[in-house]
């Protein structure tokens, strides 16, 4: 069947419309979207003198995200700080397989690497990833000390890379 060309040109031009629409619809979003996944060291503030041990909560808000690995740098201070341990907490489930734990002392970071054994159905829920000890050094002067996300990955059920990631920071006073 020949179209005539006042038909072709409304169907091309309709297509070019939806096409059109389409595409500012993708860039408003990608504008407008703000990451649905959130990493933070908690408590966000905590104060310890010298001597004394801290604690830092790596919290994953997932959204709607279902994660099964998830690989974080944590970069502290190494003159004020030394870090002891770094555990798996709870938000990849019971049974998790550890690829990496690292205390890097004389770097200043922690790195530390897990995913989950067994099925990941979205949305996981919210939790502690990891937890990581601290002693403040003796010899660690007055002031406040970033422990800072460095490096955050995270994949989802189908292990594929997740980048819409917001990651926030804690601070440490210490005090004489």
């Amino acid at each position: 069947m020949k179209m005539s060309k006042s038909k072709t040109f409304l169907s091309v031009a309709v297509a070019l419309a939806v096409i059109g629409g389409t595409l500012a619809g993708v860039l408003v979003t990608a504008c407008n979207s703000q990451p649905s996944i959130s990493v933070y060291v908690k408590p966000t503030t905590q104060e310890a003198q010298p001597g004394q041990t801290i604690t830092a909560s790596i919290q994953i808000e997932p959204g709607n995200r279902g994660i099964s690995g998830v690989e974080i740098n944590l970069g502290f201070n190494p003159d004020i700080f030394q870090a002891i341990s770094i555990e798996s907490g709870t938000f990849l489930g019971n049974n998790t397989l550890t690829g990496l734990k690292e205390l890097g002392n004389e770097s200043g970071t922690i790195r530390f690497a897990s995913a989950r054994v067994g099925v990941t159905t979205p949305p996981s829920p919210p939790g502690v990833f990891a937890v990581a000890k601290f002693v403040v050094k003796p010899t660690a002067m007055a002031g406040t000390y970033d422990l800072t996300l460095i490096k955050v990955r995270l994949t989802n059920q189908d292990f594929l890379e997740l980048t819409d990631i917001k990651v926030e920071a804690a601070k440490v006073t210490i005090t004489q």
